[in-house]
């Protein structure tokens, strides 16, 4: 497949970049990956993703046969896998998506985390920086953008300003711990190597496709099935959050005109306590469900926090990538909240695809397929 896939690829002189993206088939991933096929004809993306829990390759079924889309089943870890994706497909640029993201599942299994976001990071880097120097003729010309998160920065406290991209790295889990570790060594190569790398850190996410485990599409479905509403404590916790709209507009403007070396943040200013999140997605469900809210109210579950270092809040300031970038968020938290919310209502099907596990059935075919 190899030699055959090389020789389709030198007879298509119209692709300028030859894009590899990682965690394509992921809530955030599998619709970037979707933006950039369809709106870059003349580019190449190569999806590669392990498939891990959170992957669903059926995410992106709309777009398999599109001339300018690849898949690649494998791990970013391995750095054979990589030497040949990089080989094959003669990759120009690299975005890197892929990383275990749920702060609880840090907690039991930190090890796991540490390999795929940290070590994960670092045989990316390196295989690119080969690559580039050895078979693409040095490192100008080319764009490594790595997708991380506010949460290396820590938490503040309800008065505290908003995190900047010169705030100081402090993670508080296993999982923030092994992003900030993965944005040092995007530093370091930038240091170190030259390498024309970029980060952005982002607020929290909400919108399609995300998985069933996070706090939005979670509230739904305990709404729906009339299950226990958990809250932590009081609810009182504070996160910024961005639909995914704004989400893929600005990941698209860091990748087209941020400045290697630099690193911008991209939030949207909605700040928002985690019970009055819940309590929006309550009337929400009731008001398009015709259920009875203060049935559904009588559900909500107050909880002693039983996660271990949770950050109260976080806030981050995206003055730069405004200023610098253009970019600035559109969609408001209330129209985010109600596009959510309806997707959610009308795609249960997936949902309940993701739930029942069939859907791990359906990406056994694509990690059964030969290079």
């Amino acid at each position: 497949m190899i030699a055959l896939e090389a020789y389709i690829l030198n007879d298509m002189e119209y692709i300028k970049r030859r894009i590899l993206i990682t965690g394509g088939c992921g809530f955030i991933g599998s619709q970037f990956v979707r933006k950039l096929v369809k709106e870059h004809k003349d580019w190449l993306i190569v999806n590669v993703d392990i498939l891990s829990y959170a992957g669903v390759a059926e995410n992106l079924s709309d777009i398999e046969k599109e001339e300018n889309y690849r898949f690649e089943y494998g791990d970013v870890k391995d750095e054979f896998f990589l030497s040949m994706v990089f080989a094959n497909y003669a990759i120009t640029d690299v975005i890197h998506m892929a990383a275990e993201s749920h702060v609880d599942n840090s907690i039991f299994a930190p090890m796991e985390f540490l390999f795929n976001n940290t070590v994960g990071t670092v045989a990316l880097l390196e295989a690119a920086r080969q690559y580039w120097n050895h078979a693409g003729g040095g490192l100008e010309g080319h764009k490594f953008y790595y997708f991380s998160t506010d949460e290396v920065f820590g938490a503040l406290d309800a008065d505290g300003e908003s995190f900047t991209e010169d705030s100081k790295i402090k993670p508080n889990s296993p999982y923030s711990a092994s992003k900030a570790s993965a944005d040092l060594f995007c530093n370091a190569y930038v240091k170190t190597y030259g390498m024309p790398v970029v980060i952005s850190h982002m607020c929290n996410a909400i919108g399609p496709y995300q998985f069933p485990e996070k706090l939005v599409p979670a509230t739904i479905e305990r709404i729906l099935n009339d299950e226990p509403i958990i809250v932590y404590d009081k609810g009182e916790q504070v996160r910024e959050w961005i639909y995914i709209d704004d989400v893929l507009d600005a990941a698209m403007t860091v990748f087209e005109k941020g400045v290697p070396g630099e690193a911008y943040n991209i939030g949207s200013g909605n700040e928002v306590r985690n019970i009055d999140i819940v309590k929006s997605i309550m009337g929400l469900v009731c008001l398009k469900k015709n259920l009875k809210i203060k049935e559904v109210e009588d559900n909500v579950k107050y909880v002693e926090n039983a996660r271990p270092g949770h950050d109260f809040r976080y806030s981050i300031n995206h003055d730069k990538i405004t200023n610098e970038l253009g970019w600035e968020p559109e969609v408001s938290m209330a129209d985010a909240l109600t596009k959510t919310v309806d997707w959610y209502l009308a795609n249960q099907d997936w949902v309940n695809n993701i739930k029942s596990g069939e859907y791990k059935k359906n990406n056994e075919k694509y990690m059964d397929m030969p290079w």
